[in-house]
């Protein structure tokens, strides 16, 4: 935070320094000069501006050779489909290369959960083992050989918030994840959840497909969907109230104090 002092002569700038790229926000507060009066004022309070926003960009380079952002050639893979490293991971890389790419986009590289899908982690601090099984080392060896021997730059996809059912992170933190303690109106979804896993567990009792092997079969399945699963749950309930009932429970919950709401009083949340 930097302090200004009132200079009428000159211009007054601040240089703020930024090292690395990214998105940045930013805002001034001031004190306004008080109006001309012939009598005492009152001093005017600080004044803070709106909020201001700048993207820096990074710097590139490849094998020392500067690398223009509207340059980037970018190639996205699956990760978890690209085999083990190094051979398979290489042969994959040679030919992105060889196509004349400048940068790899990969889905996440951290170690699944029992769904197996790129963005459901299990551990977001340990790199896949059965992609790396040398862990980061692996994934050091590969980011510099992209570069070195086949003139591409890696990107990857950093998903803190996405983690599995199965991730002993979250069974150690329950308080992480939503529940119907910490998120009661989640209540019909987690209803329809479970219809629908049900709904999946006896299509065969519904005389249904169980693999979808063409398009008539996966519209049977969707079909079946409305009278097995969706008519049963009543999911349209938890939108509709009954006024003769609810209307003094709400008066009665406000009065107790056991709710709240953000009321706007010219301008400002009360």
């Amino acid at each position: 935070m930097s302090r200004l002092h009132p200079d009428f002569n000159q211009t007054l700038h601040v240089d703020v320094p930024i090292y690395f790229a990214g998105a940045f926000a930013f805002y001034t507060t001031y004190t306004p000069l008080p109006g001309f009066s012939s009598t005492e004022a009152a001093p005017p309070k600080p004044t803070k501006t709106e909020t201001f926003y700048i993207d820096v960009e990074p710097k590139l380079t490849v094998n020392d050779t500067v690398l223009p952002i509207d340059s980037l050639s970018i190639f996205s893979v699956i990760s978890k489909l690209m085999g083990q490293y190094p051979n398979d991971w290489e042969r994959h890389l040679r030919g992105i290369g060889q196509r004349e790419y400048n940068m790899v986009h990969f889905t996440p590289l951290m170690q699944r959960g029992s769904s197996n899908s790129p963005y459901s982690m299990y551990d977001q601090l340990t790199f896949d083992p059965a992609c790396f099984p040398n862990g980061e080392k692996d994934v050091a060896s590969m980011i510099s050989s992209m570069e070195k021997n086949h003139g591409l730059l890696g990107l990857t996809d950093v998903v803190w918030n996405h983690t599995a059912n199965n991730s002993k992170w979250l069974e150690a933190h329950p308080e992480a994840g939503y529940n119907l303690e910490n998120a009661p109106w989640l209540e019909a979804a987690l209803e329809l959840d479970n219809a629908l896993l049900q709904y999946g567990t006896d299509l065969a009792k519904y005389g249904l497909p169980t693999e979808l092997k063409s398009a008539d079969d996966l519209q049977r399945v969707m079909e079946g969907m409305q009278p097995h699963c969706l008519d049963l749950v009543n999911i349209w309930e938890y939108y509709v109230v009954k006024v003769s009932r609810d209307a003094q429970a709400a008066v009665d919950a406000w009065m107790s104090g056991l709710t709240k709401a953000d009321i706007q009083v010219d301008g400002a949340k009360q």
